[in-house]
């Protein structure tokens, strides 16, 4: 499930933390994740973190730095990309996203 709350632009970056479940192994979901690094900077999608949840490989975690969580939301959904994350292994039904405050 995608959620995208409120933001209100402050003249700041956004930052999304996202969760996510994955059903291939973590280096190849982070091999296909990393490789699209280009095209989320295209857009202004900054890394600030990438992991997963200690002991479980398979419980991942992403916090992204956005100029609007709108960005992020046409970015995830263009077929191109989307079809990449599905191909490394994301469970689509299992995504969180979280607009944070600063």
């Amino acid at each position: 499930m995608v959620l995208f709350g409120k933001w209100k632009k402050n003249n700041k970056m956004a930052k999304v933390l996202i969760s996510i479940e994955i059903s291939k192994p973590y280096a190849h979901w982070k091999n296909v994740f990393d490789s699209l690094e280009s095209e989320r900077a295209k857009v202004a999608i900054k890394n600030i973190y990438v992991g997963h949840k200690a002991g479980n490989e398979k419980k991942c975690y992403i916090l992204f730095e956005v100029p609007n969580p709108e960005v992020l939301k046409k970015y995830m959904s263009d077929p191109k990309n989307a079809t990449r994350m599905n191909e490394a292994g994301l469970i689509r039904e299992s995504s969180k996203i979280t607009v944070c405050s600063d």
